[in-house]
């Protein structure tokens, strides 16, 4: 499965996480998970699917190491983020913890996007500069 469906497969699965757990939450009218849900929507469902597109847009920055190690990040830290706030929410210290690895995974994953785009931009730059130089050196 190509890395652009692996993010919409994964955010989807965050995205039935996050509407499940606002469902429970609206029908039991108790909102102490509301920033475990705001999370897994946003840092899952929406970062991932965003990220997906961008690979499904760039197919050749996908089959790179670095866009592997962003979905590995990001995945790891999807899961770790929410379920850290599950424990901080419910005062469950052990769990808690995992806000730490969740956070930093999460923010290695966005650098990891940033270098994957980078390098995508230079690679588009200097094959668009790559006929002005040679209609240049031709005309000198």
């Amino acid at each position: 499965m190509s890395l652009a469906y692996r993010f919409f497969v994964a955010g989807i699965l965050f995205a039935l996480t996050g509407m499940s757990l606002g469902t429970y939450m609206g029908t039991v009218h108790d909102f102490t998970f509301a920033p475990v849900h705001a999370h897994i929507n946003l840092v899952g469902w929406v970062t991932f699917f965003l990220f997906g597109l961008f690979y499904r847009g760039d197919v050749p920055a996908a089959r790179s190491l670095v866009a592997e190690a962003h979905f590995l990040c990001a995945v790891l830290g999807g899961i770790l983020l929410p379920a850290g706030i599950v424990g901080a929410v419910t005062e469950n210290a052990p769990l808690a913890l995992a806000i730490i690895p969740g956070t930093l995974l999460t923010l290695a994953s966005m650098a990891l996007f940033l270098a994957v785009v980078a390098r995508s931009w230079n690679r588009a730059r200097s094959v668009s500069r790559a006929p002005r130089r040679e209609i240049a050196e031709a005309t000198a």
